[in-house]
């Protein structure tokens, strides 16, 4: 998949991509040690996860709300999920 998105955005390929070192990167900003606290851990890509999580009825009801704008984007997407 990253292959496909960088061909897409006209990036060249490189293997290195799929790994790194672990830890925070002077590029992470402000933001790293709020929602980085897994990332910094890993050292590549790992499978997504299997099974949505569970919401309450507000969130059931966010996600009914933003469900036609997924659907629309879902539309124009380039290439097929693993």
């Amino acid at each position: 998949m990253l292959r496909l998105l960088c061909q897409k955005l006209d990036i060249p390929w490189d293997a290195a991509m799929l790994s790194w070192e672990p830890g925070y990167r002077e590029t992470d900003g402000i933001w790293a040690s709020h929602w980085y606290n897994q990332v910094i851990e890993t050292t590549g890509f790992s499978a997504g996860v299997s099974k949505p999580p569970m919401l309450n009825r507000a969130q059931q009801h966010i996600n009914a709300e933003c469900q036609p704008f997924y659907e629309k984007m879902l539309g124009l997407k380039t290439f097929a999920r693993a």
